[in-house]
């Protein structure tokens, strides 16, 4: 039984609103579908998926849930290390076939050189040009299936289809679907390259004035069910 899952005593009713929150890449491609598969058990309970760039403040009740990406320091929180997010050297199918020491690379701006996954993928360029850097990881995810270069990104991306929602298309068809896009193929690790190091904790962390509602407990047990089934893929 999980943590989250000291189910109070009864069967109060699946009803009203789980707010959860986590990064922006994170939420899209990982637990969208995910709880969205869940949520279809619990008609009349609603997810609230909030994308944020900033740690939420469960103290203020900004989410019900959180899933961060390093160990929670605030005093009081109930958290749980769900698993582990990884990294994989990967480009589209045609950059990959190039030589290596033509390739082109893409990363973060230097807002975010900082992040210990940029400063791997620096050292493994070692020297050799970056064409292509943004603040954003879906931007980069998107910029490498197009053929932008050789990009750093977690695992569970590489296998992500990319996604368009610009204007005139509708929003979630394929990239390949827009006319005036290349067409994009599934992503390609690069077993050539040294395997990354790099690696980010991941864990749910919830108020523990709401860790009993059923709700709560229930979305909680999906999102750690869902890590757990995608170990050796994040």
């Amino acid at each position: 039984m999980h943590a989250f899952a000291r189910a109070a005593q009864g069967a109060a009713a699946l009803d009203g609103v789980v707010r959860v929150s986590a990064s922006p890449v994170f939420a899209s491609h990982f637990l969208a579908p995910r709880l969205a598969r869940a949520q279809r058990a619990w008609p009349a309970l609603r997810i609230d998926l909030m994308g944020e760039m900033h740690a939420a403040n469960l103290y203020a009740r900004e989410a019900d849930l959180a899933v961060r990406l390093s160990r929670p320091h605030e005093p009081g929180l109930a958290a749980r290390r769900l698993g582990t997010m990884r990294f994989a050297v990967c480009a589209s199918p045609e950059r990959a076939a190039e030589p290596p020491d033509t390739w082109a690379f893409l990363g973060y701006d230097d807002a975010l050189a900082q992040m210990p996954q940029q400063q791997w993928l620096e050292r493994f360029a070692a020297g050799r040009r970056f064409a292509f850097v943004a603040n954003d990881l879906a931007a980069l995810h998107r910029a490498c299936a197009a053929g932008a270069g050789i990009a750093l990104l977690p695992r569970f991306l590489v296998d992500a289809p990319v996604m368009d929602a610009g204007a005139g298309t509708d929003a979630g068809t394929p990239a390949s679907a827009d006319p005036s896009l290349p067409a994009t193929a599934a992503l390609v690790e690069l077993t050539s390259a040294p395997r990354c190091d790099v690696e980010r904790e991941i864990w749910l962390v919830v108020h523990p004035d709401v860790r009993r509602s059923p709700r709560v407990q229930r979305v909680a047990d999906a999102i750690a069910d869902a890590v757990r089934a995608a170990d050796g893929h994040l």
